[in-house]
């Protein structure tokens, strides 16, 4: 999904990952040094999550 994001961006734009688990986060921290990674939890239907949740809609 963070590659898929990046692509849509374009280059443009702020990429913010939110994910509850500091492991995961680290990796993607190291994997995506671009994105902003943020340690906590975005329940579906916040305004933190609402991109996705239309991107997986479509």
């Amino acid at each position: 999904m963070t590659a898929l994001v990046r692509e849509l961006l374009g280059g443009r734009g702020r990429h913010l990952a939110v994910e509850p688990d500091p492991v995961r986060a680290a990796r993607l921290s190291l994997r995506f040094p671009y994105v902003e990674v943020v340690t906590d939890d975005a329940p579906v239907g916040s305004a933190a999550t609402a991109g996705a949740a239309s991107l997986v809609q479509q």
